[in-house]
């Protein structure tokens, strides 16, 4: 993802989990966009977009999840915490530049945007 993003122009922080992907929002106040994987070790992306809304109630949240029996569940409940777009794996390049394109132009629907 971080090579499609890139080379659409966008500047991509990776993180390998939840409690990283939470310490570089941290330490980047410039970040515009979080998107996460919903199944991951240490945090989960459920756990990072609760926590995430708490501290950046504004910040676009993208969430993906794929090759679970649960995945569709997973991303209700993204959705419903607050996540603009969920991807369901696998996905192609142009579904992930039209859900941050759209993400980007919109706050979080918790916010009432």
């Amino acid at each position: 993802m971080a090579t499609v993003l890139t080379a659409a122009g966008h500047q991509a922080l990776q993180a390998e989990d939840g409690r990283e992907g939470l310490r570089l929002l941290e330490a980047h106040a410039e970040v515009s966009l979080l998107i996460t994987d919903l199944i991951m070790p240490e945090m989960d992306g459920i756990e990072l977009i609760v926590c995430a809304r708490k501290k950046w109630p504004q910040l676009p949240i993208v969430a993906i999840s794929g090759g679970s029996l649960h995945s569709a569940t997973c991303l209700n409940a993204a959705k419903n915490l607050g996540a603009i777009e969920t991807l369901g794996k696998p996905f192609g390049r142009n579904a992930l530049l039209t859900a941050v394109t759209h993400s980007l132009g919109k706050e979080s629907p918790i916010n009432g945007s």
